[in-house]
């Protein structure tokens, strides 16, 4: 067992769209757990919350310091696969307790509007004790966000996800792997309210003290990105 891990659940994207549609994220981070070895990958299906809390009582394990959860799956901005938004930090907070899990633990939701409601964030954050929170504020195309998603996990997994980072390295290795993919690329094109993609992504970092409201990042991103100023990958 290796002393950090990618956690990944994820409700198919067919289920709610197309019987031919089983579009899924696991063979992406796959990849990366099989090109780079470093850390355990964990993955289930969800259908609510009861299946997100038995996912986490298994992979959210004690000896782990440092874990990733991703969640993906159809988002509404108030619900992800028929969970409540708050009732999946209540779920993260009650089986860390449960576990006696103490680790640096970020989340990627993978889904539509989930990053958008930044005060319920605010206190998800807390409640879960997050370190940091990443997601989309607007309706987002499956291949595209999970592109996204899979670079943030691979540049954390290079640089990232062996230390616990500070606000300062994390919007690093965050503008590292968005330095890949254009801002400007609209990712939601609804008529009435197009967005690109540096107006549609929320990140937010808590310091470790969770009496103090987490720092919302979001305008950091898309900065200019310098390989000279980053750190070199770990080998």
């Amino acid at each position: 067992m290796n002393n950090t891990a990618v956690i990944t659940l994820e409700r198919l994207w067919g289920w709610e769209t197309s019987p031919n549609n089983k579009a899924s994220v696991k063979p992406f981070l796959e990849g990366i757990q099989s090109l780079r070895g470093d850390f355990d990958f964990h993955y289930s299906h969800i259908y609510g919350r009861e299946s997100i809390r038995e996912a986490l009582t298994e992979f959210l394990r004690p000896e782990y310091r440092r874990v990733i959860l991703q969640i993906a799956g159809h988002g509404s901005g108030r619900k992800i696969s028929s969970a409540l938004f708050s009732t999946v930090f209540e779920t993260i907070s009650d089986v860390s307790n449960q576990n006696d899990f103490n680790g640096s633990l970020g989340l990627i939701m993978s889904s539509c509007l989930m990053g958008g409601n930044k005060e319920e964030i605010s206190r998800g954050i807390r409640k879960a004790k997050l370190q940091w929170f990443f997601g989309y504020n607007c309706a987002t195309s499956w291949m595209e966000s999970t592109l996204i998603d899979t670079q943030i996990i691979y540049s954390l997994s290079r640089k990232g996800i062996h230390s616990i980072p500070t606000q300062e390295s994390l919007v690093r290795y965050f503008n590292e792997a968005l330095s890949l993919f254009n801002g400007n690329f609209v990712i939601d094109d609804d008529e009435k309210e197009a967005k690109c993609l540096k107006e549609s992504v929320t990140l937010m970092f808590a310091d470790g003290d969770f009496r103090r409201r987490p720092i919302d990042v979001s305008d950091q991103l898309f900065d200019d990105y310098s390989e000279t100023d980053a750190e070199l990958p770990k080998e």
